[in-house]
């Protein structure tokens, strides 16, 4: 409601100076990323124990779909200010894929990315194919200042339940200085 009042102030009022403008944006931003952590929080909730017998829209998809996916976020990442280290050595495979469930899991990968990397090292970005399967992996090193909030991991227990329901894996490495993600 919040949010819906800074935007119709932005979009109707005729005579508001530009640092109102910035400060509404400003707000608008906050409430959005609220919003989002929020339905992070529900989507996460619903997922874990929902039954593995729900049904998936699962669709047959070439590589590139993964590409894409990855490719939003990294833009994303590199306009805050991270360095990449992509690699993409992957050939053309076909994924019979729930494409929202897996675009679930990138999410949950990048977002911690964000709260978590240092942002003085790179980050490796590696997609390849080993025995036809598709495996991305994304590696970065702690940031060492960033506030951790105690977890309870149910991002990564929900990655897990989505990749064992494409009959893949997700598979975490955290020593506290580097995490890697493995799909």
């Amino acid at each position: 409601t919040v949010l819906m009042g800074y935007l119709d102030i932005l979009e109707n009022k005729k005579d508001i100076t530009d640092d109102d403008k910035k400060l509404f944006i400003s707000k608008s931003r906050k409430k959005a990323y609220q919003i989002k952590q929020l339905s992070d929080q529900l989507f996460e909730y619903f997922l874990a124990v929902a039954p593995d017998d729900d049904k998936m829209e699962k669709e047959y998809y070439q590589t590139e779909v993964i590409n894409e996916m990855a490719g939003d976020y990294i833009f994303t990442l590199e306009e805050k200010g991270y360095n990449i280290d992509c690699r993409n050595t992957a050939e053309n495979v076909k994924l019979y894929i729930d494409v929202q469930l897996i675009h679930r899991v990138f999410d949950n990968v990048f977002s911690n990315i964000l709260k978590y990397a240092d942002k003085e090292q790179p980050i490796t970005i590696l997609t390849k194919t080993y025995d036809s399967k598709l495996v991305f992996s994304a590696k970065n090193f702690v940031n060492k200042s960033t506030e951790m909030v105690e977890s309870s991991n149910i991002g990564i227990e929900v990655c897990k339940r989505i990749m064992k329901r494409h009959e893949g894996e997700f598979d975490v490495f955290d020593d506290g200085e580097c995490f890697e993600a493995n799909i």
